[in-house]
């Protein structure tokens, strides 16, 4: 039973180094989609300035067919006061083109550098994409080499199982339920390192004539002497 927790605590010992490696590549991921976010929202607002510009446009088309109506009305106005009238909507539709003009070469100098950032986002994301493919395969190998360790311990838990009374291992099972790699511990200087509680002499002889199983009446987990500690 020490052998087969030691080798449950070997298997155990994987699963850090395993989210490390996940870890790795999640880092490498997370640039990833923060360039292609960054990428997203540049290219939206692109797309949200040439919607403007397409209706100043328009604004720009609809202003020239005023301004050409004016200019028939114009022969055919004979008050002074409709004159006045139509300088004045003419003035209004000649501020209103200058400003739409004005308003269409800023967003598209806007659109100019956006595009430029976006071509700097391009290179970035193929450079992370590269970094990612050389991670993902270390990653892989380390993965893979974990795993085929952790293959290796099973068949000898397996094995060691196969030699342990059914309810023995049960009985080891349960513990570890809520005790995890702490289910076997050694007991050193009469105390149980798993709770670190003194064991009472009766108990502690137990242990050390180690005849069966014998549980921490502190807290249960099953105790046993090192060998060391024992030829000592």
């Amino acid at each position: 039973m020490i052998e087969l927790s030691k080798i449950d605590k070997a298997i155990d010992s994987y699963t850090p180094q395993l989210e490390a490696a996940d870890k790795k590549l999640a880092r490498v991921q997370k640039r990833i989609d923060s360039a292609q976010e960054e990428r997203d929202t540049l290219a939206k607002e692109i797309a949200d300035n040439e919607e403007k510009i397409r209706a100043f446009e328009e604004q720009i088309t609809l202003l020239n067919e005023q301004l050409e109506s004016n200019a028939k009305k114009a022969k055919e106005i004979s008050t002074e006061k409709e004159m006045k009238a139509l300088s004045l909507e003419e003035d209004i539709a000649k501020e209103k083109l200058t400003f739409a003009n004005e308003e269409i070469e800023r967003l598209q100098g806007i659109n100019e550098t956006k595009k430029e950032l976006i071509k700097e986002v391009e290179e970035k994301l193929s450079e992370l994409q590269e970094k990612f493919n050389e991670v993902n395969e270390e990653v892989s190998a380390e993965k893979a080499e974990i795993e085929a360790s952790k293959a290796e311990l099973f068949t000898k838990r397996q094995e060691l199982g196969r030699n342990i009374e059914q309810k023995v291992l049960s009985f080891y099972e349960k513990i570890r339920v809520w005790a995890g790699n702490t289910a076997v511990v050694p007991v050193k200087k009469q105390a149980c390192y798993g709770c670190y509680m003194k064991l009472n002499d009766k108990t502690y002889a137990e242990v050390i004539k180690a005849d069966e199983i014998v549980n921490c009446p502190h807290c249960g987990r099953i105790l046993y002497i090192e060998t060391e500690s024992a030829e000592a």
